[in-house]
């Protein structure tokens, strides 16, 4: 009668099939559940900005919402033979998407939002580099009363990495703009508000940027309100 070596008892290996098989299933739930939660998507429900991390790309996290405005930034200069712009180099791309639901939601309740659901915005300027990698965000507000409160909150939640800001880089004219400026592991916000109102309203600019960009080949500083 001819014997195998080493032969498992068939009881045994089925509870270590049903142990794999599960043990299996486990795992891909696990991965289905952080990829549905890296991978939300504008559109699906209130979408808190400041959980952007830069490392899923613009065109997956805006899938569903079409681009209002959608531009690209370029350096150049004006020739008068020509009498127009000529284009020398396309430094980065806008594309800005309406803060707030289409006109067809009479609701008009918002998609975004950053740290504060009190902190609404009415559009959001995303960024591309050169090589139209997702880099950067901004957006602006205006309203009734000091924007305290998110300043607050961005100290709070970000009071370890806040950046001292020399007196030559403050911006100050007439309503007393402030600028704050917090970097961390991933990204670099910054924000500039007015102390004094204007026509009854105070304003706020807030800008993210991904920390590893390389600010050379995507000049923040030309780019218009980040």
């Amino acid at each position: 009668m001819m014997k195998f070596i080493n032969q498992e008892n068939p009881i045994s290996m089925v509870t270590k099939i049903k142990y794999n098989f599960l043990l299996i299933t486990f795992l891909c739930l696990v991965l289905q559940g952080c990829t549905s939660q890296n991978t939300k998507q504008f559109g699906e429900g209130l979408y808190d900005l400041d959980a952007i991390d830069f490392t899923v790309p613009l065109d997956t996290l805006a899938i569903k919402i079409p681009y209002n405005i959608t531009l690209p930034l370029t350096d150049g200069y004006y020739d008068k033979e020509l009498k127009k712009e000529v284009v020398t180099d396309t430094f980065a791309y806008q594309r800005k998407i309406k803060g707030l639901k289409s006109f067809n939601d009479k609701t008009n309740s918002p998609l975004f939002y950053f740290i504060n659901t009190d902190f609404k915005t009415g559009f959001v300027s995303f960024y591309l580099d050169r090589n139209e990698n997702f880099v950067a965000f901004s957006f602006f507000e205006s309203r009734e009363k000091p924007f305290d409160d998110i300043l607050n909150v961005l100290r709070a939640k970000y009071k370890q990495y806040e950046v001292s800001i020399k007196e030559d880089d403050q911006v100050v004219d007439y309503y007393g703009a402030e600028k704050y400026k917090w970097k961390t592991n991933d990204k670099i916000i910054e924000m500039v508000r007015t102390t004094k109102e204007s026509d009854g309203k105070y304003t706020c600019n807030i800008s993210v940027i991904k920390s590893s960009t390389d600010l050379n080949k995507f000049p923040v500083d030309k780019i218009n309100g980040l």
